[in-house]
C-alpha cells in the first residue's frame, strides 16, 4: 500500500511540475522545450540586480530546474542557462552573484536577496542542485574545471589580452572542428 502511495505522490509531483514549466513558458511568452520528460521545476524568485557595480538595478526574476536557469528581467525573458555552466558565488549581505560564461545576454549578474536568511537558502539550493547534476553527469566535471578555470584566468585580464584571447580561442576552435570534420571523413566508407 504504502508503494501505491509513493508511487501516486510522484505522478502527482511530475504532473506539479510540467504544468510549472508550461506556465513559465507561457508567462514569458516564449517556446524553447522548457517541458522535458528529464526536467523537473524546484523554485522560482524575484531578486533585485545589476551587471556591474555601477548599473542602475533591474528586478530578475529566476526560475530553477534540476538542470537550468531560466532568467528574466523586468518580466521578460533573458536567457537560458545550463546548470553545467553556472557558477554561484556567496557575497556580503544579502547579495550573491551568479557567473555564466556561456550567456548571450549577460555573463554576471549581481542579486540581493530580500534578507540574508532568503539568500543563504537559494546559494545553498543552487550549489547542490549543481552538485546533484554533477554526480548524475560526470563528464560536466572536467567541463566544468575548464570552465571555472578560464573564467578565473579572464577576469585577471586586461582588456586587450582578453581580446588577444579571445582570437586566439576562436582559432583553436577552428582547429577542433576541422580535426573533428577530419576524423569523421576518415571513418566515412565510400
Amino acid at each position: 500500500m504504502e508503494a501505491v502511495a509513493t508511487g501516486v505522490n510522484r505522478g502527482v509531483a511530475q504532473f506539479q511540475s510540467r504544468g510549472m514549466l508550461y506556465a513559465i513558458e507561457q508567462d514569458l511568452n516564449i517556446s524553447i522545450g522548457l517541458v522535458q520528460p528529464h526536467r523537473v521545476y524546484i523554485r522560482s524568485g524575484v531578486f533585485e540586480g545589476k551587471t556591474t557595480q555601477r548599473s542602475r538595478p533591474n528586478s530578475y526574476h529566476l526560475y530553477l530546474m534540476n538542470d537550468l536557469i531560466i532568467l528574466a528581467k523586468d518580466g521578460e525573458y533573458l536567457d537560458r542557462v545550463s546548470l553545467q555552466v553556472l557558477f554561484v558565488y556567496d557575497g556580503a549581505g544579502c547579495e550573491f552573484t551568479l557567473v555564466m560564461p556561456t550567456s548571450t545576454v549577460n555573463e554576471r549578474i549581481i542579486l540581493s536577496a530580500s534578507n540574508e536568511s532568503d539568500k543563504e537558502e537559494w546559494v545553498e539550493l543552487l550549489v547542490s542542485t549543481i552538485n546533484a547534476l554533477m554526480e548524475k553527469k560526470p563528464l560536466y566535471k572536467n567541463q566544468r574545471t575548464k570552465m571555472a578555470a578560464s573564467y578565473e584566468r579572464k577576469s585577471s585580464m586586461t582588456l586587450s589580452e582578453r581580446r588577444q584571447q579571445l582570437k586566439e580561442d576562436k582559432k583553436e576552435s577552428k582547429r577542433n572542428m576541422k580535426k573533428k570534420a577530419d576524423e569523421r571523413f576518415q571513418t566515412m566508407r565510400f
